[in-house]
Formats: C-alpha cells, sequence, structure tokens
C-alpha cells in the first residue's frame, strides 16, 4: 500500500548528552495493493447456507473470486469440519479473470452431514500469506431411513441372520440372554436366557447350531436353533474375555478369541474337542476367514495376525500399522482384487491380502466398530462416531463406496451402532444399537 515515512537522527554522548538533532526527510513508499479476500461461495451462492447433503450426492463446487488475483497466486480452500480438522482439497494457481472454482467430492459432503462447516481460503503469493472472510455452511444430518425399531435385551452386540432370512439371533451381553426376532413380523418370538455374557456369534452353514461367546467367562455356548436349548457350554482353559468368533466355510473348525490372554482357540464343532491353541499379539478380538478358505485374520493390538484355515499352524504372518483394530469384513472380489476392510479408531484400514500389508486408510469416521458388506451394492457399512458424538457413542453409519474407497453417505439416529447384518435376499439391514437396547430395520 502507498504511504509516507518520516525519518531524522540524534546524536548522544557516550554520557547520554544530546549533542544535536538533525533535519528530517519525508520518503514517500509505494508498494501493491492489499489483497481483501471476500468469502468463499459454496454452489457459487455467497453467505450462510443450510445443505442438504441428499442434493449433492454427486459432489459440488465452491467459487473464490476476489479482485488482483494473478496466476503467481497459490490459493487453498480450507474446509474445516466441526472437530477443527480439514478436509483435503487440492490448492490452485489463481487466473487473470479472478474467478476459481474448486471441486468438492461426494465424500467431503457425506462427512459433513450433521455438521457446522467453517469455509473460507489461503492466498499465498510469495512470502505472504492471506486469509479471507469465512462462509458458514450448515449441514443437515441424513436420516438413517429407520423403518422400524424393535426392543431386545440388555447390551445387545452380535446379529446373526439365518440363511432363510426369516429370524435374527441378537446376542444381550448384559442380560445373559439372547433374543430371537421374527425379521417379517419385526418381533421378539424368543429369548434364550442363561447365556453368560453373550458377546459374539455365528451359525452354522446349515444354520442348525448357534455358536456364542461368553465374554465374561471361559466358554462359548453351543444352542439348537430348533429348540432355543443349550447343546454345551465349552470351557477354554486360560480363556479369559472369549470375544471374536470364526467358523471354517465347510462347518467344521470354529476360532476363538480369548482377549486377555492373546490366545485364539480352535475347536471341532461337533464335539467341542480343542484342536490347537495358537498364541497372538495382546487382546485379540474379531477374526475373518478369506474366500479362498485358507486363511484366518486376527484383529490384535496393533496388527492383524495371520494363521492357516487348517487351524493346526501359528501365526503365519503379521499386517502392523493398526492401532486399535475391531472388526474386519473382506471385500467382494477374490484373488489378487482381494481386499480386508479394518475398523481401527479413525480409520478405516485397507489391507492388500496378497501383500500383507495396509495399502491405504480412509479417513472420516472416529472410534469405528460394527461393519457388514452391502450384498446388494459394491458398499461396506460402518458404525462410528459421527460428528459432536463421544468415543464410546457410535450414533452413525457410514456407508463407504469399495471401488473407490470413499464416504458416500452417512445415516444417523443409532445408539451406539455395534453390529450391522444384512438381510439374505432382501434390501434390509438390521443394527444394533447397544446404548438403547434395540434393533433398527433399515432399508438399503
Amino acid at each position: 500500500e502507498e504511504g509516507f515515512v518520516r525519518m531524522s537522527f540524534e546524536l548522544f554522548t557516550p554520557t547520554g548528552a544530546l549533542l544535536g538533532r538533525s533535519g528530517s526527510s519525508t520518503v514517500r513508499m509505494v508498494g501493491t495493493p492489499a489483497l481483501r479476500l471476500t468469502a468463499p461461495s459454496f454452489n457459487n451462492r455467497p453467505g450462510p447456507q443450510t445443505i442438504a447433503p441428499n442434493d449433492y450426492a454427486g459432489g459440488a463446487i465452491v467459487a473464490v473470486a476476489y479482485q488482483g488475483m494473478t496466476p503467481a497466486h497459490v490459493i487453498n480452500l480450507k474446509w474445516t469440519f466441526a472437530n477443527g480438522t480439514f478436509a483435503s482439497i487440492p490448492a490452485q494457481a489463481g487466473v487473470i479473470g479472478g474467478l476459481v472454482f474448486f471441486a468438492i467430492s461426494s465424500s467431503i459432503i457425506a462427512q459433513s452431514a450433521g455438521q457446522v462447516i467453517r469455509l473460507n481460503y489461503e492466498v499465498t503469493s510469495g512470502p505472504k500469506r492471506t486469509g479471507s472472510d469465512f462462509q458458514v455452511l450448515t449441514f443437515q444430518a441424513q436420516a438413517g431411513g429407520v423403518a422400524a425399531t424393535v426392543a431386545v435385551g440388555v447390551g445387545p452386540h452380535a446379529i446373526s441372520i439365518t440363511n432363510d432370512g426369516l429370524r435374527a439371533f441378537v446376542t444381550c451381553r448384559d442380560s445373559n440372554s439372547i433374543s430371537v426376532i421374527d425379521i417379517k413380523t419385526r418381533s421378539v418370538i424368543n429369548t434364550i436366557f442363561g447365556v453368560p455374557m453373550a458377546f459374539d456369534s455365528v451359525l452354522s452353514p446349515d444354520n442348525k447350531r448357534l455358536y456364542v461367546t461368553n465374554y465374561g467367562s471361559r466358554s462359548y455356548t453351543v444352542i439348537d436353533t430348533s429348540t432355543y436349548q443349550t447343546i454345551m457350554t465349552v470351557q477354554i482353559a486360560g480363556g479369559d474375555d472369549v470375544s471374536g468368533l470364526a467358523m471354517s466355510a465347510d462347518g467344521l473348525r470354529l476360532f476363538v478369541a480369548c482377549t486377555r490372554n492373546a490366545l485364539v482357540s480352535v475347536h471341532d464343532t461337533a464335539t467341542g474337542t480343542s484342536i490347537n491353541r495358537i498364541t497372538v499379539t495382546r487382546d485379540p478380538v474379531a477374526m475373518a476367514i478369506n474366500r479362498e478358505q485358507t486363511q484366518v485374520f486376527i484383529s490384535s493390538y496393533l496388527e492383524v495376525g495371520i494363521v492357516n484355515a487348517s487351524g493346526r499352524s501359528g501365526l503365519v504372518g503379521r499386517i502392523p500399522g493398526t492401532n486399535r483394530p475391531v472388526q474386519m469384513v473382506f471385500g467382494p472380489d477374490s484373488g489378487t482384487a482381494s481386499r480386508v476392510y479394518v475398523t481401527d479408531v479413525d480409520n478405516i484400514l485397507v489391507i492388500d491380502p496378497a501383500k500383507n500389508v495396509v495399502i491405504k486408510k480412509i479417513p472420516g469416521v472416529r472410534y469405528a466398530w460394527g461393519a457388514a458388506l452391502n450384498p446388494n451394492a459394491r458398499e461396506l457399512w460402518v458404525g462410528s462416531v459421527g460428528p459432536g458424538g463421544s468415543a464410546a457413542y457410535r450414533d452413525s453409519v457410514f456407508v463407504i463406496n469399495v471401488d473407490t474407497d470413499q464416504i458416500i453417505r452417512r445415516l444417523t439416529g443409532f445408539e451406539n451402532a455395534a453390529s450391522i447384518a444384512f438381510v439374505p435376499n432382501t434390501r434390509l439391514a438390521l443394527i444394533a444399537n447397544e446404548a438403547s437396547n434395540t434393533v433398527s430395520f433399515i432399508p438399503t
């Protein structure tokens, strides 16, 4: 900017006595005008806006315009979420015309649902950086489209659905029970009591047996699904905090994670006989078997371990780079295109099982837990903490496109979404709300 500076000097002795003063000179300073940066405009509309995310399922644009823009300017658009983090948006160079457009992906739109977004930009010109005014965007939450809510026992955690899509078995840890839901009538038709801290569950391939871990005990329970009676309770020596389960496709081997003992116990499903005890990294929680039925992946503290699906080996592989991995889901493809999705603290980790490395982290979720693959679309559904939620309260379900690994929708209105299961041959998902002791029915 233009201005004037008046200069003079005074002369002193070493003792501080004034000897004299000079005359003064006035200097005119000429520089470039300061940039005055107005706020950006979402979808080319200025001022505060209320946004319905569904209106921008394909993404949006943000216009940046100011006088004095040149190609030497580097413009960084700052999309600030409610928690203070920023969306990743590539910077652009200025143009002579003074107007540039930034593309906002559908993933950013989905992540913004239910939040107040502060939008501005910074212009860098040489060593100088100048910030613009803010535009405030209020994004509406996307409702989950809940078709029905069914009350179950206390602390619902896992959902196992029969192959015919008629019944859902819901483990209820804090009431030591299993709620049996008739999916057509959307009602509880039976409650199986006496299952200590019922936690995870898996159905046998013929659906005649339900296997349930007893989290507070050193055992798992086997239930006859036609009579709802206990067939046997299998004790696991030293198997404290029995948690996750995985069963081979032929239904012959059952893998049981014992969290506190860094142990995976392998059993014959017919008799409950122990086949092997595999030492793994501390705190194993969940397991998943690959589509080729050759390996079992085990989520443990700071890594994912791998054992042979025969159940007779020790660890044959380790995948580092995790924080607190919980549930794992194999993607829809097999062979070289296969992927494993792991719910972690603040990311969804993507593992290449051919190389046993984490190849990507999908951001935008917090404290992810329940996860399931949508059989009717190339989507992964993940229960997580949404914007404004607390670490212990998973109020949202995020939908991720498995081809782009981008969040495409955020569904809200849940109460600690601990488990997600899809009903076969329908377009219906069931979600266990651990905090409200209910199961939500969601059209997909």
